[in-house]
């Protein structure tokens, strides 16, 4: 290991626990967490106290609300699980993530928001359901945090 490499391990672990300690991320899914708090911070998501459960993250009201993060730099979409089991999905985009738009700034989250109904009519012919690029661009109720031009 190079000292950069040790230095660079050390500032993210560093990282980790602060972001642990401002109650950012609450669990070792840090890409997850940090897609919930941006979601919570978004619209007022209650964030499930159980860190695993099934099928959805948190709730607005009465409705269950899935939430995908990605900042991934490779692959073209998203796994969305099952729209059965939430009544809103929230896809949230980061500045480095292959699927952003036009336009994305480097320190921007995209929010994009679907209903479960929406959701259903992108079935695969495995029984799958993904969110791609196309579908981003097509979305009626997209939102950002971050960015000089954040809504």
């Amino acid at each position: 290991m190079t000292p950069e490499q040790r230095l660079a391990i050390t500032g993210f672990f560093e990282a980790v626990q602060r972001l642990g300690d401002c109650q950012v991320i609450r669990s070792s899914r840090y890409l997850g967490d940090i897609g919930e708090f941006l979601c919570k911070a978004a619209f007022g998501t209650q964030l499930s106290a159980q860190l695993r459960q099934t099928g959805h993250d948190g709730m607005e009201g009465e409705s269950r609300v899935q939430i995908k993060f990605n900042n991934s730099t490779a692959g073209n979409n998203i796994n969305v699980g099952n729209p059965k089991s939430y009544d809103i999905l929230v896809v949230i985009i980061g500045p480095r993530s292959k699927l952003r738009e036009d336009g994305h700034q480097s320190d921007e989250f995209k929010l994009y928001r679907y209903s479960a109904a929406e959701v259903l009519t992108w079935k695969t012919p495995k029984n799958n359901y993904y969110c791609a690029k196309e579908k981003l661009a097509a979305c009626g109720a997209k939102s950002s945090l971050g960015g000089s031009s954040a809504v």
